[in-house]
């Protein structure tokens, strides 16, 4: 015997599954700020600014931290980040991280950005290109071993970003809503047809 399913629920279903589907597929992007002291990190010969940086500074102890990061959308994104007391060096690196060889997977590394005449130091990039599910680590120090200090980072772009830690493989937790919705917009409208046929005489074997 085939089970019987009214129209009404069959409807029900296959419009939620699409208004969940729309939902997340249009889902603005969420900016993320994540904030630290460098003060008591552990230090690093740290790169000289560049895009990519290709030379290692003279100072040898700078601390730093680092936090990895993913996103769930390709395209471009900014990066920012401001320390209230000390001269501050930002740096982005792509798959894996090692402060005992700095110029391998680094992207890009900035010193200063134009600030609002503040008494705020402010260092970041704008506009590079990541890819989705691809780990990437955002590196905070300091222009000399004395700087060091509280510093909040703000990451901004087309798509979410989720904080990890440096070991983490990502799985795209973003993605089960809208398989979950796809699923049950799927089943909706199968039980539409399946109605539909049923009221025309149609049987299947």
């Amino acid at each position: 015997m085939k089970a019987f399913i009214p129209f009404i629920i069959v409807k029900t279903l296959a419009l939620i599954g699409f208004a969940s589907l729309s939902y997340m597929v249009a889902a603005p992007a969420q900016a993320i700020t994540f904030m630290g002291n460098t003060a008591s990190a552990p230090p690093w010969n740290r790169p000289d600014e560049g895009n990519p940086p290709n030379s290692l500074s003279a100072v040898t102890a700078v601390p730093y931290q680092v936090q990895a990061f993913f996103v769930d959308t390709t395209g471009d994104y900014n990066f920012l980040s401001t320390a209230p007391a000390y001269d501050n060096y930002t740096f982005l690196y792509e798959n894996s991280f090692s402060a005992g060889s700095p110029l391998t997977n680094v992207i890009i590394g900035n010193n200063d950005l134009p600030n609002s005449s503040d008494s705020n130091y402010y260092s970041g990039f704008n506009g590079v290109n990541l890819t989705a599910g691809t780990q990437y680590l955002f590196v905070n120090t300091g222009l000399t071993n004395a700087a060091f200090g509280a510093y909040s980072t703000s990451i901004t772009g087309v798509g979410n970003v989720t904080l990890g830690n440096v070991t983490d493989v990502p799985w795209e937790t973003d993605s089960l809503p809208v398989v979950g919705s796809t699923v049950l917009f799927g089943a909706g409208m199968w039980g539409k047809r399946k109605f539909a046929q049923k009221k025309i005489g149609i049987k299947n074997a």
